[in-house]
């Protein structure tokens, strides 16, 4: 399934990370301190987080967030080449500003660990 660029559903990357992991949704739930019916809804479909449990998601499985939200990007941040920018799709998608997208071409000249920083802040801002 294609989807404004995503290539699957977060709820399937979700149960793959989760198998990956040999973790349980209740040891995640107890690990980030989300409730067991809000990652219920995740892996059912139903409904997927808001960007700030996204990322606190992705940490705790160990995942990139672009990954988790299911575009056709390496699994982990480490697999991921910086000249690739897979988050600052989903951050531009969402803000859809201007002068956000000229300041994401700015990021590729940061060092990789402000990169990675940089993108996670973004992303924990959530949606206006």
């Amino acid at each position: 399934m294609v989807n404004n660029g995503k290539i699957t559903e977060l709820r399937f990357r979700l149960r793959e990370a989760l198998d990956y992991k040999n973790m349980k949704p209740v040891n995640l739930c107890e690990k980030i301190g989300i409730n067991k019916s809000s990652i219920s809804r995740y892996l059912s479909g139903e409904m997927e987080p808001k960007a700030d449990w996204l990322v606190l998601i992705a940490q705790a499985l160990d995942v990139s967030e672009a990954w988790l939200a299911g575009y056709d990007v390496p699994r982990t941040v480490s697999e991921q080449k910086k000249d690739d920018v897979p988050s600052l799709g989903i951050i531009v998608e969402r803000r859809n500003s201007p002068e956000l997208t000229d300041a994401v071409s700015a990021l590729s000249r940061l060092p990789e660990e402000q990169y990675t920083c940089f993108i996670r802040l973004l992303l924990s801002l959530g949606q206006e």
